[in-house]
């Protein structure tokens, strides 16, 4: 049986909007240029109930802003748009004219003011089961669990800015062994790509690692509190590249979960 992949298949023009799977960041668009998107987000599907939301900020004043975003399903290795892809979910902003029953006219739905917040609730299956982070416990992000977190992020970053990605890898085992297979790899795969990838950016003479700033450290609640994606106060992964190389900047954005339900020292790891 063909392995099955998810992915966005997103349109927009003229309009902010943040696009997000079971309270997961998925992509953000843009109102400054028109964006097409079709990222894959298998290891976000639950193999159940799901919710697509999104949040729509921002429109370009005397356009015809326009946002189309379909959860599809296909076959590992099809085309996106080959004519194998279902629509699982669709929000489309504004909602198309709808015909006058008694005549041809077109009459557009007026639209609510901004922000605004749009969703579709829809079912899946899929045969990975239940991912960690379903079930991981909630983040009270007290004080007491502020300062773990700020640890744990700072010696990974410590670790990498010293040129070495083996603890990620260690700290990313979860993740490689749920999230491999659902793309025909196995973790091992995973890590080798990694790895190679890693080998690359360092191996340039300007490479540089930004540097962890406490003061700029927003540790970002989602899935229900159970997953925690540390980033810039202006949204930037922390463990990203100081200064473009070729017009080219790595990021790396994680999510942080706990693994049991006491307290969390020792207990974190990165499950996506």
């Amino acid at each position: 049986m063909a392995t099955p992949i998810f992915y966005l298949h997103i349109q927009s023009q003229g309009c902010t909007a943040e696009i997000r799977l079971n309270d997961a960041p998925m992509f953000t668009v843009l109102r400054e240029h028109p964006q097409r998107a079709l990222p894959t987000i298998s290891e976000w599907v639950i193999d159940g109930d799901n919710l697509l939301v999104v949040h729509v900020h921002e429109i370009t004043p005397d356009t015809a802003p326009h946002l189309r975003v379909a959860l599809c399903q296909a076959s590992l290795g099809d085309l996106p748009e080959s004519g194998t892809t279902i629509e699982l979910a669709v929000i489309e902003w504004p909602p198309l004219p709808v015909p006058v029953p008694a005549g041809d006219l077109q009459v557009a739905v007026e639209l609510p003011g901004l922000p605004l917040t749009l969703s579709e609730p829809v079912v899946v299956t899929h045969p990975w089961g239940p991912w960690s982070w379903t079930d991981a416990p909630p983040f009270p992000l007290d004080a007491r669990t502020t300062a773990a977190l700020v640890d744990y992020l700072r010696d990974l970053h410590a670790t990498l800015a010293a040129g070495s990605v083996d603890t990620l890898l260690a700290e990313s085992s979860i993740k490689f062994n749920e999230v491999a297979p659902a793309y025909d790899l196995t973790p091992n795969d995973g890590r080798l790509r990694v790895q190679q990838a890693w080998q690359g950016l360092t191996s340039h003479a300007d490479w540089q690692l930004a540097a962890f700033d406490e003061a700029d450290l927003d540790l970002r609640l989602h899935c229900g509190g159970r997953l925690v994606e540390p980033t810039t106060h202006e949204g930037l992964p922390i463990f990203r590249q100081a200064v473009a190389i070729d017009g080219e900047l790595w990021s790396l954005a994680i999510f942080i979960g706990r693994t049991n339900w006491e307290y969390v020292v020792g207990e974190l790891t990165i499950l996506r």
